[in-house]
This record gives C-alpha cells, sequence and structure tokens, in this order.
C-alpha cells in the first residue's frame, strides 16, 4: 500500500512537471491545502502574523476580493502566487518548497483554493459536559472534591467548521503552558482529559499551588459563568446543584480559552502568581541580589542600542536566583542624555556607588526569572521599579500586537515573545562603552566575552525548552508531528490569545452558547429588543459581526453571553465578588 501511494504520487508530480493536469478534484484540495499549511500556516495561520491576519486555512479570506489573495482562475491577480513566484514567501529563512510542490500550490491557487472537507463532529450541549463533570467528581473522594476543577473547550471543538484538529492542538498547549506559567510548584502539571476528544480537562488546585480563594479571583473577572440550578430540565438542574455541592463553589469549571487570553495578563497575572508591588520585593522573593552582584561582579552584562522592542538602548543584566536565574533588562527613552548606555554603562545609581557619575537612569525594565518547574515568570516596571501592568509605548512596544494592539502587556506579550526562551543579542558594551581606568575594569569584570554571555543563554533557553517540550509536547507532538521539534510549532498562548480577539460571527457565537442552530440564536436576538441594542448583539442577526469586547463587556452588570443563555432558557448567570 505504502509503495502503491508513493507510485500514485510520483506519478501526479511528473504530470504537473509536463504541464499537464494530474488530478481528480478529491486530490488537488487535500495535497494543495496540505502543501500551504506545511509552508506557509504556522505564520499565516496559526500565530497570524501576516496581511491582515491572513488564515491560509480559512478559504473565504484567501478568497476575499478585498485582498485578492487568490483569484480564481487568474494567477497574475493572486496576491499569494504573485508573491510566491517572486520568491518573497516563505522568506529565506524558513523551509522552502520544492519545484514540484510549488507546481501543486500553483495548481490549487489557479482552482481557487479549494478545500478537503473539514471533519464532521458530533455537536454537544451542556447536560453532557456537566454529567462527565459530574461522573467525575463523584469518583473523587470527598474530602478532595473541593480542589478540583475544569477547564472546556467544547464550545471549540463544536465549531468545527472555523476550528480545526490543529488548532484543537494548539488550545489544549496553550491550555498546559498556561496552567503551568502561573505555578510555583517544582513539578510540572499536565490537565487531564476527561472526554475522548480532549474537549474538557481536570485539575487539582493542590498541584498548581493554588489556593481555592485564586479560583474565586479568577472567576471575579469571567463574563461567561452560568449556573443550570433554574433550568427548565430537572435532571439538568440536579447534576448541577450537585456539582456546586461537591465542588463546594458556584462555578468549578470556566472557559479554557478565556483563561489563556485573559489570565496571562494583569491583573490575574499578578494575582495567580501573587508578585509584589515592586521590583525589589520580587528580588528579595527570588533571592535575587543585584546590587550585591554588581558590587562582587557576579552580575553578566550585555548592552545594545538596537532591541527588538525597546525604543531606545537597552541593557540586560543576568543575576543568579532562588530558582535558576533572575534577567533584568534597563529600557531607555530615545534621546535621554542619561540613557546613553555607551556614555554611562555603570547604573543603575544606589547609595555609596563608587562610579555614580557613570551610572545611567532607566525609564523602565523588563524582568524574567525561571519559575521552579523551568518555565518562565515576566514582570514589568517603571523608571522608579514600581511593577507596571504595560509597558509605555514610547519605551518598548509588541510588533506582533499578541494583546491586540503594540502595548507590551506583562505576561501574555512576554510569553509570544519568549517563545524559546531567552533571545539572542550581541553586545555593544563591552567594546563601545567610554569608561577609562578602574572603571574600564569594573565594566570588563560584568560585561563577559561573548562567548561566555551565549553560555549563559543557552542554558537558560535549554531549561525552559525542555520544560515547554514536557507540558506541550504531549498535545503536539502527536501523529504526523510525533518527531517534529517543539520549536518548530507555533507559541501556543500566542496563536490562541490572537484568534480569540478576532471578530465573532453568528455560527462562533451559536456554539459559544452550545446551540448548534444558529439561526435559533439569530432568531431570538432579532425577537429581543435588549440583546439587539442593549447587549449589542444587532449586527448578528444581519449576518455581521461583533467584537469580542462588545461580547465580554459587562457594562449591564450581566455579559450579552450570559444574557443570552438566560433568553435561551439555557443557564442563569453567576458572579463572583
Amino acid at each position: 500500500m505504502i509503495s502503491a501511494t508513493r507510485t500514485w504520487i510520483c506519478g501526479v508530480l511528473l504530470a504537473l512537471a509536463g504541464g499537464g493536469t494530474a488530478f481528480a478534484q478529491g486530490d488537488l484540495p487535500t495535497l494543495g491545502s496540505a502543501l500551504v499549511k506545511k509552508y506557509c500556516y504556522d505564520c499565516h495561520g496559526a500565530t497570524f502574523n501576516g496581511d491582515a491576519f491572513l488564515d491560509v486555512m480559512n478559504r473565504d479570506a484567501l478568497l476575499e476580493t478585498d485582498h485578492s489573495y487568490v483569484v480564481q482562475g487568474n494567477l497574475d491577480n493572486s496576491v499569494m502566487w504573485q508573491r510566491i513566484a517572486d520568491n518573497e514567501m516563505p522568506p529565506e529563512d524558513h523551509p522552502q518548497p520544492t519545484p514540484d510542490e510549488r507546481l501543486i500550490i500553483k495548481d490549487w491557487i489557479l482552482a481557487g483554493a479549494p478545500m478537503p472537507e473539514r471533519e464532521v463532529r458530533e455537536f454537544v450541549q451542556w447536560p453532557v459536559i456537566l454529567q462527565t463533570i459530574h461522573d467525575d467528581l463523584q469518583r473523587t473522594q470527598p474530602e478532595y472534591r473541593q480542589y478540583i476543577r475544569y477547564f472546556t473547550m467544547t464550545h471549540l471543538y463544536n465549531n468545527a467548521h472555523n476550528v480545526t484538529e490543529m488548532e484543537m492542538r494548539l488550545y489544549r498547549a496553550a491550555l498546559a503552558k498556561s496552567l503551568n506559567s502561573v505555578c510555583w510548584e517544582p513539578v510540572l502539571v499536565l490537565p487531564q482529559p476527561l472526554d475522548e476528544h480532549q474537549t474538557l480537562f481536570r485539575v487539582d488546585l493542590r498541584d498548581l499551588g493554588w489556593t481555592t480563594q485564586q479560583w474565586q479571583t479568577i472567576l471575579t473577572h469571567y463574563p461567561y459563568g452560568c449556573g443550570f440550578a433554574n433550568v427548565p430540565d430537572p435532571a439538568v438542574a440536579n447534576l448541577y446543584r450537585d456539582i456546586e455541592q461537591y465542588s463546594e463553589t458556584p462555578l468549578c469549571f470556566i472557559r479554557a480559552d478565556w483563561f489563556i487570553a485573559r489570565c496571562m495578563r494583569p491583573p490575574v497575572y499578578h494575582e495567580l502568581l501573587g508578585l509584589p508591588k515592586t521590583a525589589f520585593e520580587l528580588e528579595q522573593m527570588l533571592g535575587a541580589a543585584v546590587i550585591g552582584d554588581f558590587q562582587r561582579d557576579r552580575v553578566a552584562r550585555a548592552g545594545f542600542v538596537e532591541s527588538g522592542v525597546s525604543a531606545g538602548n537597552r541593557v540586560v543584566d543576568r543575576h543568579r536566583s532562588r530558582f535558576g536565574y533572575y534577567w533584568k533588562s534597563y529600557d531607555f527613552k530615545k534621546n535621554t542624555e542619561r540613557g546613553n548606555i555607551m556614555r554611562f554603562p555603570l547604573g543603575p545609581d544606589y547609595d555609596g556607588h563608587p562610579y555614580h557619575q557613570l551610572t545611567f537612569e532607566e525609564d523602565g525594565g523588563e524582568m524574567i526569572f525561571s519559575l521552579p518547574n523551568g518555565l518562565q515568570g515576566y514582570y514589568l516596571v517603571d523608571g522608579q521599579g514600581n511593577r507596571i501592568d504595560e509597558g509605555p509605548i514610547e519605551v518598548v512596544r509588541d510588533l506582533k500586537e499578541t494583546s491586540g494592539a503594540p502595548v507590551i502587556v506583562n505576561g501574555l506579550s512576554c510569553m509570544a515573545c519568549h517563545r524559546h526562551g531567552m533571545i539572542n543579542f550581541s553586545d555593544t558594551l563591552r567594546n563601545g562603552a567610554g569608561a577609562l581606568g578602574d572603571a574600564r575594569r569594573k565594566l570588563m569584570a560584568i560585561v563577559p566575552p561573548p562567548e561566555e554571555m551565549q553560555r549563559l543563554v543557552n542554558a537558560d533557553s535549554a531549561r525552559f525548552v525542555g520544560a515547554i517540550e514536557q507540558v506541550t509536547g504531549p498535545f503536539l507532538q502527536i501523529g504526523d508531528d510525533i518527531n517534529k521539534p517543539i520549536t518548530d510549532f507555533p507559541e501556543p498562548v500566542q496563536a490562541i490569545a490572537r484568534r480569540f480577539e478576532q471578530r465573532l460571527s453568528l455560527e462562533d457565537i451559536a456554539c459559544e452558547v452550545l446551540v448548534e442552530d444558529p439561526n435559533f440564536v439569530k432568531f431570538t436576538i432579532q425577537a429581543n429588543p435588549m440583546l439587539k441594542t442593549n447587549y449589542g448583539l444587532g449586527p448578528l442577526a444581519v449576518d455581521e459581526k461583533i467584537t469580542r469586547a462588545n461580547w465580554e463587556s459587562m457594562d449591564l452588570g450581566h455579559s450579552a453571553p450570559q444574557y443570552l443563555m438566560q433568553v435561551l432558557d439555557l443557564g442563569t448567570p453567576v458572579h463572583v465578588y
């Protein structure tokens, strides 16, 4: 069978090389879309880095006339083919399709980017989720039930038209990475799937080192909370009452995608990690002796005038910490006198500093520290060392717009940027700074040669990547990807966070409330003035999209999904204060 398959593929490629078309209509969608996924999807799909957030696996987006990525029957006007033909895509530093593969992609674009049929999935509704949670809690020892919590992806699984199986794998990996990124325990924790399709996951708060109060903190920000004690179906109502009693909380389950996109950023990110208000307190917490290391020449420093995120110069220091490493950057606005690190390389200042005349004055900074489990924690400060939620745009910016804007948001933006741990850099401080005499000796003592600094970067990154493989590999390195290096996969938290911010269609909304027929939701909105006007769902009634911010807004006390669930008799809003 394998030999026959190879012979058939070779025949196809030979026919293409000769200028003929060897495809039945069913062959081209499979081969063409597989190649586009192989060479384009990581940037134009999974992580949405490309033009207009292009998803190359979304045929409607490819054929959308405003951008003309694909114009059926017309290669000259198909932007996607022209960029391939001009060797602009894939970029030089990415894997390149072979000549035969380019011919397949060419025929696929010419045919209008046909896609294979999406997987048919059985739609799962609320009673199934509640029954699964109920049964799991019943199997759990009574004294442990209060610590068991659940994360759902059922609404994503139901959305088979818009969420591929590869994307489901990214959601699972992102959940695992997110949970372990707000955990001080030394052992990595894998959320346990409870169903065969891996759409409902279980964790024990004690494994994460969380208290029940930390879970309550999450719930205070949760806009999708609904209870089922008052629904018309008595069996469902009884299931929910049992779950509430077993778990000793009004809501022991939340959506995984919301947790990834909203809890990996302040304020929840800070609260779950228990991060203090100042860098000084953080350093005490981590056992990082910043001033002491400088005084004893135990810090490893580098400085450079160009950075991927910093508007001005940047200095980075590596310190040892209680859990491994503590990297601290000093960032500067443009054109500030004491921000010229080549003139002032020996900051920051402190009482009794022996080189006061050569100390810089920073305008902000970023801290990256190893967690006990090998993953990383992140922290942003202003010029006075006070914790901030977002980096000032005039000092640092996120070119990938992970949070939906160029502002760097602590946690979320840092995870996307440091997907493989520490980022390589080239020091210009050791040979470029203007320090003389004893100050020069000090500079040489704290700024190691490039090969020594690279060794430290490599070691810290290797530890991080090893932990990432342990926690995301079980969800990503499966099937055909079992031998694929973990560094070749998209960074899952960024991928999911960016997808989460996309505008929502009627089909998306129906899946989010677990209603199989989108028209039922549409007719409900059309008949309810509150949903149309007060909650801003009117565009859905005329087949337009709404923003995630609109959908989650709590301005009226309830969010739109909570009120819609109530109108549909599917549930009632749950709020935790």
